[in-house]
């Protein structure tokens, strides 16, 4: 979760509780751990001048068990978690809770439920609920409780009494299992407090007041079993998968639910077996997996991925993972290990006088042994060429990034005040991306082994444009796949005005619900016009302004790359936040495609050694840098690259990213001088471009004759696909046709080209609905630092409105007329 704590506003408070806590608290504390970090777990981030003060501060906010210190912060923490060696940062943990009792229940006395990752989680819990005064730990959930029932042996649950004046234990015999029946059914469960259910969504509603709303709009759905609802959202679910922790969130089970997975034990893996492994993004979906697989008898799901398994090993506890027998008679462990429960709990326990069965608190060892992973090339393809369960996975990894902090500090990188200013509007556009995205790459493949192969995708909005050009499609929306895939611009809430005749909705779609805040401001893609994001456009900014990089670099910034900023609008027009967004990725990695491009066709050939990689301007060019706090600075080929870290985006201590304890094992090891970034493929990735980016990879900018599907071009790392349908063909067959007028006309190949792009202009506003072409609106250009800079597309549009300029080749019309059925003329 994001850090908003805010250090105007507590700083000084925060202080004089620590001075004045510190003293009564310290003896509670054990020693702190030099150099050590525990990841994870965290609350909030408040500032402080020594890790020491950190004890008594954890003391006195609820929930905390543990603390980090590191640059003058303390990262409050629910749990203590792993311990990872890391220099300069400080851990300790807050002993104020009494031994745990393991395999033993209280019965009885509940208040609540609320989901946790491991017992020790439940003491801070207790404590900051009204009346609790014990509790009992089983199946991910603390049971919070009232009054000290009967002390039962039950194995795997584990409890203990957090307030000493305890109401004495009753003398009866153990009651037997809660027999509340069942709710009738359009009813369901009592709702569990405070906890979520990844994946499975069938629909969102918004607008709703209350989780008995949701109970009702369940019932209207066929395929709804299960509901979440958080911050006014119903979030209706087919399934119950993975239970998370999620303050304010309430979730139940529709009483007909009978899953098929009815069985699945939580924190249990049956070692051994392995069939086949399968990435899925919950353990429910790997039921009918199994069972279409042959020989596949039960399986065990952990990190993003089901485990299929011919025969059942020894029942083992494993934190995360999660097992089912498929098969009613497998073949008998191999020792002797309790049985597994054969009769499945309730989706959502009701309040009970026992303490359901759990699976036995787990020691930190892994799951089943994943089998050793080979990769292969670390190729980014197309969105709209990956398969569903490859934008599932990314997506997948995309939300876990969100709910373990990580995304929102990645967020904080791309917000600081004065590594902004460095990224943008200057030579190092290209390059400073670039790391940012192989860092953000690197994070998600180490979320999980699922992830551990998946790699960023682009966005070819190249490719959409064609469906645009061939009146397939009108707007964004329909346009570009990869927007509906990340969540739309439909369903969220609190619309808001933006420029004139468009609006902005914060959106709650998946991923978005995971995001920040639970959703993300967007435009109305839906309703806007498809841009000019043609091809033409494109390669107008690669080959049009010149061999320096620095040219092609801040044309391609205010080019395509801008236009894409503000036709998104929402938090994708903001120059400092639009890493919220998670298109911000795949809309970046396509500009990294663009950059991988020009470097192929105009860098490659040079063969330059490492002193021309920094010297050649097509390589590398320098400029200066106006931070805001003094005279512009040098930027060049040796400078170190400023990233910084914030805990909170507004507060005003940067981190140096490379020591970051939550980020910066991803930043160090990348390069930190800009000229190493100037070829990607020295970085370990490339491309796999198809359609017309493939086409200008493998032709650059020569009139070689087009390239049908049938013939293939590959160098050593990056594969090209030119063409994917008749479209493709026809676009570059009316580009061809145009160049050869204009070569026949006495013209060069590049002039013909910049021909070609006036054309698709007055085709794109004239022939094909687009919208007339306006300017970057003030506050952009401001976010961006472009200065007075006008989007070039502008600047051309009205020099061919006010007859400035006009298309340089005889009888152009007749070739539009041929392939559009529309001349494309100017209309005055």
């Amino acid at each position: 979760m994001a850090y908003l704590f805010r250090l105007g506003q507590y700083s000084v408070a925060l202080t004089l509780l620590a001075l004045v806590a510190q003293p009564s608290l310290q003896q509670s504390c054990p020693p702190i751990d030099v150099d050590v970090d525990y990841p994870g777990n965290d609350i909030h981030g408040v500032p402080s001048t020594a890790a020491e003060n950190c004890c008594g501060i954890c003391a006195a906010t609820p929930n905390c068990l543990a603390f980090s210190y590191a640059y003058g912060t303390c990262y409050l923490k629910s749990a203590k978690g792993s311990s990872v060696r890391t220099p300069g940062v400080q851990s300790g943990t807050v002993a104020t809770c009494p031994s745990i009792e393991d395999d033993i229940d209280y019965a009885g006395g509940d208040l609540k439920a609320v989901a946790a990752s491991t017992a020790n989680d439940c003491c801070g819990h207790c404590k900051a609920t009204t009346d609790c005064k014990l509790y009992s730990y089983a199946y991910g959930t603390c049971y919070l409780k009232h009054t000290q029932g009967t002390r039962l042996a039950k194995a795997g649950v584990h409890s203990a009494v957090v307030v000493a004046s305890v109401d004495p234990p009753t003398t009866t015999t153990a009651p037997p299992p809660t027999t509340t029946s069942r709710p009738l059914p359009g009813q369901c469960y009592p709702p569990v407090q405070d906890i979520d259910y990844a994946g499975m969504d069938v629909a969102t509603i918004p607008g709703s007041s209350s989780a008995a709303q949701c109970c009702d709009a369940c019932s209207l759905f066929p395929s709804c079993n299960v509901y979440v609802f958080y911050q006014g959202n119903c979030y209706l679910k087919s399934a119950k998968g993975r239970s998370s922790a999620l303050p304010g969130a309430v979730a139940s089970a529709r009483s007909t639910f009978s899953p098929s997975c009815a069985a699945i034990e939580d924190n249990v893996d049956f070692p051994g077996g392995d069939l086949i492994a399968a990435a899925k993004s919950t353990a429910e979906e790997c039921c009918d997996v199994c069972r279409a697989t042959s020989g596949c008898a039960l399986f065990t799901w952990a990190w993003g991925t089901c485990y299929l398994k011919s025969t059942q090993g020894a029942r083992q506890v494993s934190w995360g993972a999660r097992s089912m027998i498929v098969v009613t008679t497998p073949p008998p462990p191999t020792t002797f290990t309790p049985k597994p429960t054969t009769t499945p709990p309730l989706t959502t326990p009701p309040p009970t006088t026992t303490t359901p069965t759990p699976t036995p608190s787990p020691p930190p060892s892994p799951p089943t042994p994943t089998p050793v992973v080979s990769c292969g090339k670390r190729q980014r393809k197309a969105w709209s060429a990956s398969s569903a369960a490859e934008k599932d996975l990314y997506i997948s990894a995309v939300e876990e990034s969100m709910k373990r902090g990580l995304y929102q500090r990645f967020l904080s990188v791309h917000n600081d005040l004065k590594a902004n200013k460095e990224a943008h509007g200057t030579c190092v556009f290209l390059f400073w991306h670039r790391k940012f995205l192989v860092a953000f790459e690197d994070m998600l493949r180490s979320l999980a082994p699922a992830y551990a192969c998946m790699t960023l995708a682009y966005w070819d909005y190249t490719q959409d444009y064609v469906r645009f050009q061939t009146s397939q499609c009108k707007t964004i929306a329909d346009c570009s796949v990869a927007t509906a895939d990340l969540g739309g611009s439909t369903h969220g809430r609190d619309p808001q005005p933006a420029d004139p005749g468009h609006s902005t909705l914060c959106v709650t779609s998946r991923p978005l619900n995971a995001s920040d805040g639970g959703c993300v401001r967007r435009g109305d893609w839906h309703a806007t016009a498809m841009p000019d994001w043609s091809i033409s456009n494109a390669r107008s900014s690669l080959f049009d302004v010149g061999p320096s990089i620095a040219a092609v670099s801040y044309d391609l910034e205010i080019g395509i790359h801008g236009s894409v900023h503000m036709e998104l609008r929402g938090q994708m027009g903001n120059g400092f936040l639009s890493p919220h967004d998670p298109i911000f990725y795949l809309h970046h990695a396509m500009v990294d495609v663009l950059h991988t491009v020009f470097y192929h066709c105009k860098v490659e050939p040079l063969n330059l050694d490492p002193v021309g990689q920094q010297t050649h301007p097509s390589s590398f060019q320098g400029c200066t840098v106006n931070y805001g706090d003094g005279e512009p600075q040098p930027v060049g080929p040796t400078t170190a690259i400023l990233m910084r870290s914030h805990v909170d985006l507004d507060d005003n201590v940067p981190i140096p990213v490379d020591d970051d304890p939550l980020i910066g094992h991803f930043f160090k090891p990348l390069p930190s001088e800009y000229f190493k970034l100037t070829d990607a493929r020295t970085l370990g990735y490339s491309y796999n471009l198809v359609g017309l980016l493939g086409d200008l990879y493998a032709k650059c900018d020569s009139t070689r004759q087009v390239v049908f599907e049938s013939e293939q071009f590959a160098d050593e790392h990056t594969i090209t696909a030119p063409l994917i349908d008749s479209a493709n063909a026809k676009t570059l067959q009316f580009e061809e046709a145009i160049v050869a007028a204009a070569i026949s006309q006495g013209l060069s190949s590049d002039a013909a080209y910049v021909e070609v792009k006036k054309i698709n202009l007055l085709l794109h506003v004239n022939c094909f609905g687009g919208q007339d072409i306006q300017d970057y609106p003030d506050e952009l250009k401001q976010h961006m630092h472009w200065g007075t800079s006008q989007k070039p597309g502008f600047v051309l549009w009205h020099q061919l409105k006010t007859n400035q300029t006009t298309v340089a080749i005889s009888g152009w019309q007749h070739i539009t007329q041929a392939y559009y059925n529309c001349s494309g003329a100017m209309k005055h």
